[in-house]
């Protein structure tokens, strides 16, 4: 299994400093070429790239093009490409002002929970938690957020505010915005969206 892919979706900003393998998601395709990143896959049904742009995609990279009359959405089937085969899945560009698809990409997160995929952009990390502790030793971000998808038992050590076997609903709001004081674990029963956040 390969280390680290970096799927590259539209309205992404930032190239991060992350060691691995590029895939270009629909315009996100035509935002590494002009960053100068070439020879890699790009996935999509191309709706938003014009065609002279995409014929000079086709020349120097592989291009797996999708309908535009599909079920599932151009991020789902990279992240399907890309599943089992690699330790870390990295998504960027997929927060834009779109709220329904930046929903989708995190419904992805549970759909995918196998993989470890993480959505960043500038100010966030998004990933999918389950029946599992973590020694947080990205210390990066100044707030943590821990949002249950379903009944969940919780403990934070380590944090401005903790918790020790905490029950909490789906969808309970409770740690919106934790910080970390020192040596910060987290330990779930259940299912979670973990969230990294500066302002």
């Amino acid at each position: 299994m390969k280390e680290n892919v970096i799927l590259c979706c539209k309205l992404t900003k930032e190239i991060p400093n992350i060691d691995g393998e590029y895939i270009g998601v629909d315009k996100g395709c035509l935002y590494l070429y002009q960053k100068g990143i070439k020879n890699i896959t790009c996935i999509g049904d191309f709706d938003s790239i014009s065609q002279k742009n995409l014929k000079l995609l086709e020349k120097e990279n592989n291009i797996i093009k999708y309908s535009k009359n599909k079920d599932y959405s151009d991020s789902y089937l990279a992240l399907k490409y890309v599943s089992g085969k690699y330790k870390n899945i990295y998504l960027l560009g997929s927060t834009s002002k779109r709220i329904d698809h930046l929903l989708n990409n995190i419904f992805l997160l549970k759909e995918f929970k196998n993989d470890n995929i993480k959505i960043i952009d500038k100010y966030n990390e998004i990933s999918y938690i389950s029946d599992k502790t973590i020694e947080l030793t990205d210390f990066n971000y100044k707030y943590i957020s821990v949002f249950p998808l379903k009944n969940s038992i919780l403990t934070l050590e380590g944090f401005k505010y903790p918790l020790k076997n905490k029950h909490l609903k789906a969808f309970d709001t409770l740690v919106l915005s934790n910080e970390i004081k020192t040596k910060p674990l987290i330990k779930i029963k259940g299912e979670a969206l973990l969230i990294k956040s500066n302002d």
